[in-house]
């Protein structure tokens, strides 16, 4: 195999900050006419090692579909496994990066740690790059109004409801992708018939209602409406996953079987249990009333 140009990272959200470490990579790979390699970890390192859930800004899928777009010339994602974990820095190095992609140059943005106990930094590679004779290319911490961009921050401002601000760090707007399925129907036993949407589970949604606005991948639409995130209190008082209703506003096609995409732009209200189904009713009026009364201010 001939030497390649490598970055690693676990890239989720695919944010500004890891946008210039990957647009670096493949210039440099480029300019010296040499594979460009990425490395990514499957399920997130946090998982294994604090043993927590981390829920994700992009899907595995979404996030191999937008690298894909930036010039990589291979992807390789990694099963980060308890093995993994107990993997020095330094054996990461030898194992991975030396012996099996001839590593001719490693570039990493600046706050990325590998390797057991995080051993990993900037200053730890500087040293294995003189000792194993590749170069070592740390790219600075991108910030926006002093704040570092970072994947934890945007998962923040998304459960905030301040999408405005993680659109702002990503560099784009952020999309949660599924499938319509058929469900209770509840929605249009209400009159607000609602679109249900099966999501990839790794996900990070936020609960609440929310004005949105839906592209239909069938046709590329783009139509607005309301979306419900969470575990329906007033039904369902027990239940422990998240739901995911979407009311399209003035739209009466079956959806089932589909995929959309959700843009969420502005968070309307928390979730609620409602004493009745009459109360909730009129809730969703107001709901829709406010999202409506969004767009018109905002456009979007």
């Amino acid at each position: 195999m001939q030497s390649s140009i490598v970055t690693i990272g676990v890239f989720d959200g695919l944010h500004l900050g890891h946008r210039e470490v990957i647009r670096q990579t493949v210039d440099y790979a480029r300019g010296i006419k040499r594979k460009s390699v990425l490395l990514t970890f499957k399920p997130h390192p946090q998982e294994v090692i604090a043993n927590k859930k981390v829920e994700l800004i992009t899907s595995y899928k979404q996030k191999k579909e937008l690298i894909a777009k930036l010039g990589i010339d291979i992807y390789k994602e990694l099963e980060f496994n308890s093995s993994f974990a107990s993997l020095s820095a330094e054996g990461f190095v030898k194992r991975v990066l030396i012996d099996k992609l001839r590593i001719e140059a490693l570039i990493l943005g600046a706050n990325y740690r590998f390797g057991k106990d995080e051993q990993g930094d900037a200053q730890l590679i500087r040293k294995l790059a003189k000792r194993y004779n590749f170069e070592a290319v740390i790219v600075p911490s991108l910030k926006i109004n002093e704040q570092v961009v970072s994947s934890s921050l945007i998962r923040s401002f998304i459960k905030q409801g301040d999408f405005q601000q993680a659109n702002k760090f990503l560099g784009r707007d952020w999309k949660i992708y599924g499938e319509v399925f058929r469900d209770s129907e509840r929605g249009r036993s209400l009159g607000y018939p609602t679109a249900n949407l099966r999501y990839p589970p790794e996900i990070l949604l936020p609960q609440g209602v929310f004005a949105a606005e839906i592209i239909l991948d069938s046709t590329n639409e783009k139509k607005k409406g309301v979306v419900n995130i969470g575990k329906r209190p007033t039904f369902s008082p027990q239940a422990k996953e998240k739901n995911l209703e979407v009311h399209i506003f003035d739209f009466q096609k079956e959806l089932y079987g589909d995929k959309i995409g959700l843009i969420l732009r502005h968070k309307i209200r928390n979730e609620q249990r409602f004493s009745s189904k009459e109360e909730l009713v009129q809730q969703i009026k107001k709901d829709e009333q406010e999202a409506k009364k969004y767009f018109l201010k905002f456009g979007k």
